[in-house]
Formats: C-alpha cells, sequence, structure tokens
C-alpha cells in the first residue's frame, strides 16, 4: 500500500486485549462503503489505513472492489477479530439496485482463502425509501454468511416516527427469517425494543448523534472537540435511562442547575460513577456504554414471552420521569424537553404488542 500508510501491526492494540481479557467477542468495522466516495480520502484514520484504496472504487470495477474485500478481511485477522466484515455499498439513490455489486463481493469472500477461517458477517445497505431493494438483496446474500449487519438510511431511531421503526423492523425481521444473524446498524437508540423483538444486535456511538445518514460521507467532516476523549468531558453528549435519551452538555447542564430536574437524573450506581467524584459529564461516554449494556441485559434476563411487556412498562415509566422533569423545568422557567422521540417509541412498542396478540 506504499510506506505512507498506516500499516495494521502483527499485534491487536491494548484496549483490544482488554476486551478480550474480559471476554468480549470483537468485530473490527473497516468503514468498508466509504471507500466509494471521493471524500473518504480526507479523513486521515481511513486514508492511512492498511486497507484504504489509492482511491474512490467504482462499484463497476470488480478488480478494485475485491482489493478492498480482501485487504479489509486480511487487516480484521492481524486485529484478531472474532468475525469478519465483508465490506458491503451504500446506495447513492433509493431506487438503486446493488445485487450485481454484491455478487461479485460474494464471489470474493467463497474463493478467499488468505485468512482463518472465522464466521463472515455481511454489510448490507440500504435506502429507507427504497426497502423493497433492501429485501431484494437480502433474498441474495448466500448461506455460507453467517450474519448481516444491516445499515438503512437515512435513520434516526431516537426520533423516527412509528411507522418508520414499524418499517426498519420488518427488513431486520426479514433478514432473520432468511435465518442470518441480525446487527442493525446505528439502531442502538432502540436497542431494548429490539432486542425483544428478536433483533440479536443493534450498535450505536456513545451518545454522540444516534442517527446514520449515508449523504454525509460525501464531504469531509472534521472530528469535534468533544469526541477526542473515550470517556467523557465536560463538553460531551450523555445517555439517560430514566428518560431514554442523549442529551447535549449544554442541555445537562441546564438540568442540573434545576433541582427538580437534577433529582431525577443523578444517582448512577454503574461502574461508570459509583464511588467516583467529579463532574457528571466528566465520564459520560463511559456511562453511556455501561447503560445500554444494562438495558440490553435486562431484557435478554426474561422469559421471551414477558420482554415487549417490561420494554412497554419501562418506557412508560420513562415518560412519567420526563413529565416530571419538565414540570420542574417549566416552574424555572427554562425550556421544557420534548416528550414526542419517547411516544413515538411508547406507540410502535404498543402496536407491536397489539399485532402479536391479534396473532
Amino acid at each position: 500500500m506504499g510506506d505512507h500508510r498506516r500499516v495494521v501491526g502483527r499485534r491487536p492494540p491494548r484496549t483490544l486485549n482488554t476486551l478480550r481479557g474480559h471476554g468480549t467477542k470483537l468485530l473490527v468495522d473497516t468503514h468498508g462503503w466509504r471507500y466509494r466516495y471521493a471524500a473518504t480520502a480526507e479523513v486521515a484514520k481511513l486514508s492511512t489505513a492498511s486497507w484504504a484504496p489509492q482511491s474512490a472504487v467504482s462499484l463497476a470495477d470488480k478488480t478494485s472492489g475485491r482489493l478492498l474485500v480482501e485487504s479489509s478481511i486480511r487487516a480484521q485477522a492481524v486485529l484478531g477479530a472474532d468475525a469478519y466484515i465483508v465490506p458491503g455499498w451504500m446506495p447513492d439513490e433509493p431506487s438503486e439496485d446493488l445485487r450485481r455489486s454484491y455478487s461479485a463481493i460474494f464471489e470474493t469472500i467463497s474463493a478467499f482463502d488468505g485468512v482463518d477461517a472465522r464466521p463472515f458477517v455481511m454489510f448490507i445497505g440500504g435506502h429507507t425509501k427504497g426497502l423493497d431493494r433492501v429485501i431484494e438483496l437480502l433474498d441474495e446474500v448466500p448461506h455460507f454468511v453467517s450474519a448481516v449487519y444491516l445499515q438503512l438510511s437515512p435513520i434516526a431511531p431516537s426520533k423516527d416516527s412509528p411507522s418508520k421503526l414499524e418499517a426498519l423492523m420488518a427488513v431486520y425481521r426479514h433478514a432473520s427469517a432468511r435465518g442470518f444473524k441480525v446487527i442493525a446498524g446505528h439502531a442502538g437508540a432502540i436497542t431494548p425494543a429490539l432486542r425483544a423483538m428478536g433483533v440479536d444486535a443493534a450498535d450505536a456511538g456513545l451518545a454522540t448523534g444516534e442517527a446514520f445518514d449515508r449523504s454525509g460521507a460525501r464531504s469531509s467532516r472534521k472530528k469535534a472537540d468533544d469526541e477526542q476523549s473515550s470517556a467523557g468531558g465536560r463538553r460531551s453528549r450523555m445517555y439517560f435511562s430514566q428518560i431514554d435519551r442523549s442529551l447535549d452538555a449544554k442541555v445537562v447542564e441546564t438540568l442540573m442547575s434545576v433541582p427538580g430536574a437534577a433529582a431525577e437524573l443523578r444517582g448512577c450506581r454503574l461502574p461508570c460513577h459509583r464511588f467516583r467524584g467529579g463532574h457528571l459529564l466528566d465520564h459520560a461516554r463511559e456511562h453511556s456504554l455501561w447503560s445500554r449494556v444494562e438495558e440490553a441485559q435486562l431484557v435478554d434476563s426474561l422469559p421471551r414471552s414477558m420482554r415487549m411487556t417490561q420494554v412497554y412498562e419501562r418506557l412508560r415509566s420513562q415518560r412519567s420521569v420526563l413529565a416530571t422533569i419538565n414540570g420542574a423545568l417549566d416552574a424555572a422557567n427554562q425550556e421544557t424537553l420534548d416528550p414526542k422521540p419517547l411516544e413515538n417509541r411508547l406507540t410502535w412498542v404498543s402496536r407491536t404488542i397489539a399485532m402479536a396478540s391479534a396473532a
């Protein structure tokens, strides 16, 4: 790849070793879909990676696509990934048919033997206004693939309408019905409901956005200052399970200045804040991760027949807490928090339960 590139080393980074020491299974995302766009060359961590192509990959160029797939999988093997995320593509338009390009990818991985055998997780990209295309593509994924990482765009699960959430769920369920494990890309904001509905996993940034829009990859984006720390900091967003929402640091500061609101959000007993001093936001990122994991584990600890009811009751409780906080904010002449996103998720889950009962 040239001497100027950041070549993946022979030993996994210390962070990965630490995670593996705790029994964590690892996936390594090489952001393969982004190499379709010339703007990716302006993102240093992607353009200098050992698997990065010299220029934007054309979907019509089978050779460059094959080299990207093979380089990506080799890098993941070096880092000790427990399964390989196979690079795929995002459609430029809702109607774009990616099946021919994916057929070339399937051919590549079926014949590739340059690494130790591990499960394949196929990245499947789709547009939320072209979900029929996604279904068609899923129907052609070969069964030597173990799982699919479904990245639909644009999505904002923490804010999307009940109808849109139902549409997303229909695609996840279709993939599951084909026998694949399913990872819902950038859908961590609705993890408890997804887990209760049978989706195997979902991923999300640590409260940094909880949304995904492929169009952003067309232009470069500088890393925000508040993304520099892995733990958090006074400018970090923070997720609060009490109201099922991540909030900007400025909003958190306002909430903490209103006693009635602060009383509902303080008192974290997770390792991120327990026995630690300092400002609430000092460990915001770590707190967001611990909270997401705790929520998923809570759902998994219940019998399947009880999971949806538990999610519904938890959302009702979160709505009640949000109402209390908004009452305190209103009394203090502060701007209240929008209840609509939480109402959307509550409506979505309620409809799902009703449909399951009718069936």
